[in-house]
């Protein structure tokens, strides 16, 4: 099925300049679109996955860039704020229940060589982490806290407007 929908709106707050760095604000909203409840339920182990969450989320991000050739730097921070919403947690239950899955915050940086005018070195470490969700007002153990570090590297390719990573 179709998964939950998002809306975005981008404003590049300072656009890059010499000796500047580049800006930019985005706001994005999450609609709950996509189906929240577990179907086709034939038992407790048994039943087909919900494509939606089932809440309204607003998150903000702000992205800024910096390249002073051949390197290029970036940084990000987001936040994401998850809203309340109600669906079922168990697939034999009967009602739905009021939950709030927790909210999240994401920064990360990133460090490229410009190898030639169509190739990129690119090194990326980010960060994630999302508080422990309630269901009916209290903590649950199935909306865990989570968190994560990564690091990524890889090559873009870019010819033209075309870039492939």
């Amino acid at each position: 099925g179709i998964g939950d929908g998002h809306v975005s709106v981008s404003y590049q707050l300072i656009p890059e300049k010499e000796n500047k760095l580049s800006l930019t604000g985005n706001i994005k909203t999450t609609i709950p679109t996509g189906e929240k409840n577990p179907s086709n339920i034939k038992s407790e182990n048994e039943y087909d996955l919900p494509v939606g969450d089932g809440t309204f989320a607003l998150g903000l991000n702000i992205f800024a860039r910096k390249i002073v050739f051949p390197y290029s730097f970036s940084g990000y921070v987001a936040y994401t704020h998850n809203f309340s919403g109600t669906k079922v947690f168990r697939t034999l239950a009967d009602s739905e229940k009021e939950f709030k899955m927790g909210n999240l915050f994401e920064t990360g940086l990133s460090g490229n060589l410009h190898l030639n005018e169509w190739i990129v070195f690119g090194n990326e470490i980010n960060f994630y982490t999302e508080r422990k969700g309630e269901i009916e007002g209290s903590e649950s153990d199935l909306l865990p806290a989570s968190w994560a570090i990564s690091y990524e590297t890889g090559l873009i390719f870019q010819v033209h407007r075309f870039r492939l990573g």
